[in-house]
């Protein structure tokens, strides 16, 4: 009201006096009188409660996975990674966020990759990356390690992400 400026899909966490927890998503539009006045709002709200529990519960699992977990956008760039990539990879969560994937890959195979990368995004499934290929992963002091890798397409927001699960290998081989 004070501002005169919609809000459109907010979502709001609103905690009852009993201290239940409820989130809602919202869209509230100024009502405005005949000298554009700002004199009321009209709003709708919808319960996304259960659907913010269920993104909890997914993100709790991804961080709890003994394999690194990376999601990466159409563009090749890391969204999110999971505690096991910190530890495995040697790298801060906030250090590799927004950077090429790449960056976890030797360089050697960077243009490689990218070839690829671009190819399965084009048509992506479920599966193993590279079987028969021997593949490595790069640590942030730039130590090589053998890896094994699941690949996974994600949808979000009418997008198609590819959620990684990565093994090292390296006591097993």
């Amino acid at each position: 009201l004070e501002t005169g400026e919609p809000i459109l899909s907010r979502e709001e966490k609103i905690t009852w006096p009993n201290q239940n927890v409820t989130w809602i998503s919202t869209t509230k539009i100024p009502l405005r009188d005949e000298q554009n006045r700002v004199i009321g709002s009209i709003g709708i709200s919808h319960d996304i409660t259960d659907q913010k529990l269920a993104q909890e519960r997914f993100r709790q699992v991804i961080e709890a996975a003994p394999n690194a977990m990376i999601l990466v956008n159409p563009s090749g760039k890391i969204e999110s990674v999971n505690a096991a990539t910190e530890r495995m990879f040697d790298y801060d969560r906030n250090a590799i966020l927004g950077k090429p994937v790449e960056i976890l890959v030797p360089e050697t195979f960077h243009k490689g990759h990218i070839a690829s990368r671009q190819q399965y995004f084009k048509n992506p499934v479920r599966r193993e990356m590279g079987p028969g290929r021997e593949l490595s992963g790069e640590r942030s002091d730039g130590s090589h390690f053998p890896v094994e890798i699941g690949l996974c397409p994600v949808q979000q927001d009418g997008e198609t992400f590819i959620l990684s699960s990565i093994y090292d290998a390296s006591k097993r081989k």
